[in-house]
């Protein structure tokens, strides 16, 4: 029988540097290497903003597609199927790093395997950016996609100004040092987002997800999901 939930003693096992700022908010402060961190930082800041630009939407359709069929996301958002928000179209890009991506899943994976095997980290895919003026709105992670129990996010500098994560309903805010990862459940009790960043140096992170492996198979349950 799994636990009921994640423990800060889990993570403290496997050697990491681990503050529960809330309860069950953990703060990993020493989640990669400062060599890693200098990888990863180096080349969220290399793409060009047109190799930026439209790499969200992009990314929508293709996940839209593995977990509805299909990747017309304009429907699928006024069905209350997906979320989209809008103004992330030029704040999201893949990452090259795949041998690095891979070591920070088998490395995040290895503090739910020993609490609960059912539970899959979706990857480290994804650089997001936040510029002058881009906020993230209030919302929780299982609006629209039920199977997320925590969320992750790694930050990668901090020299930006305001743009800090919040917690709505703990009326707590956070700007962690580089090579932080940000745990949190995804329901609804943790309602979250980020403030608007002010001038300066634009804030980068590394958002993923871990979800509730489905025992009938991954694609199974999509049609309640909103």
């Amino acid at each position: 029988m799994p636990k009921p939930q994640l423990d800060i003693s889990d993570i403290q096992a496997l050697g990491f540097d681990v503050e529960e700022v809330l309860p069950r908010v953990f703060k990993i402060q020493n989640f990669v290497t400062a060599e890693e961190l200098a990888a990863l930082y180096d080349e969220a800041t290399s793409y060009s903003n047109d190799s930026w630009s439209e790499r969200y939407l992009a990314e929508m359709r293709k996940n839209s597609l593995e977990k509805f069929g299909r990747d017309d996301i304009e429907n699928l958002e006024a069905e209350g199927l997906l979320e989209v928000t809008h103004d992330f179209a030029d704040k999201d890009h893949a990452v090259g790093n795949f041998d690095l991506v891979q070591v920070m899943i088998k490395r995040l994976q290895s503090i739910f395997n020993s609490f609960d095997e059912g539970l899959q980290v979706a990857g480290f895919n994804t650089y997001q950016r936040m510029y002058e003026g881009a906020s993230l709105i209030v919302h929780f992670d299982q609006y629209s996609d039920k199977a997320i129990e925590y969320a992750a996010v790694l930050y990668l500098n901090n020299d930006y100004t305001e743009g800090a994560l919040f917690l709505d309903n703990f009326n707590a805010e956070f700007n962690p040092d580089p090579g932080t990862l940000m745990l949190f459940p995804g329901a609804e009790l943790y309602m979250h987002g980020v403030r608007e960043v002010g001038p300066g140096p634009t804030r980068y992170v590394m958002p993923t997800f871990i979800r509730r492996v489905n025992p009938d198979g991954p694609m199974s349950g999509w049609a309640n999901f909103g």
